[in-house]
């Protein structure tokens, strides 16, 4: 889904979406990097002597700010943590369409790929 649509300058992030069991593959399949919010897990050793931390590894007000900005932002998170994106945002957030799982992926900009 995030292929189908994504350009350049559009950034992706795992949002405390538990990295070592579920986002690894990520990074590897899309080609992009993905920034990390929460549990670091084994990441967290390179994030203390990262130059870029920051953007790596953004703090919660960083994702807030990037949903309400005009870049398209592509967010991988559990569903407990929706209605909080959702709040924080005070724009529409967009589900992908169709994607069955654990984890949900949305959009601060509509989806024109549909299931």
């Amino acid at each position: 889904m995030i292929m189908a649509e994504h350009q350049p300058g559009e950034k992706i992030i795992s949002f405390d979406a538990f990295w070592e069991r579920n986002m690894q593959s990520l990074t590897f399949y899309t080609g992009r990097r993905v920034q990390v919010f929460g549990s670091q897990g084994e990441l967290a050793f390179g994030a203390a002597h990262d130059t870029h931390a920051r953007e790596n590894f953004p703090p919660l007000e960083d994702v807030y700010a990037l949903l309400k900005a005009e870049p398209r932002v592509y967010v991988v998170l559990r569903p407990d943590r929706l209605k909080e994106l959702m709040s924080a945002a005070g724009k529409p957030l967009y589900l992908a369409p169709g994607l069955p799982g654990k984890l949900l992926l949305l959009s601060n900009k509509p989806w024109r790929v549909k299931s």
